[in-house]
C-alpha cells in the first residue's frame, strides 16, 4: 500500500513541475509581446514631453518636463539593453 502512495506523490510532483514550466513559458511569451508596446508608449510620451518643453514658458514646469524626459530616456535605454 505504501508503494501506491509513493507513486501518486511522484506523479503529483511531476504534474506540478510541468505546470510550473508551462507558466514560465507563458510569462516569457507575455514579456516579448509587452516590450514592443511599452517601447512605443515611451516613444509617444517622449515626443509629447519634448513638444511641451518647446512650448512652455514656465521654468518650473520645464524643469519638471526635463526630469520626465530623462526618466523616459532611461527606461528606453533599459529596454534597448534588455535588462
Amino acid at each position: 500500500m505504501a508503494k501506491g502512495w509513493e507513486s501518486k506523490a511522484v506523479e503529483e510532483q511531476m504534474s506540478l513541475a510541468e505546470s510550473r514550466r508551462e507558466s514560465s513559458r507563458k510569462a516569457s511569451s507575455r514579456h516579448r509581446t509587452i516590450e514592443p508596446k511599452k517601447r512605443e508608449q515611451l516613444l509617444l510620451a517622449r515626443t509629447r514631453v519634448v513638444k511641451d518643453i518647446e512650448n512652455t514658458s514656465n521654468e518650473r514646469y520645464r524643469a519638471y518636463l526635463r526630469e520626465s524626459l530623462a526618466a523616459i530616456d532611461q527606461e528606453l535605454a533599459r529596454l534597448a539593453g534588455g535588462t
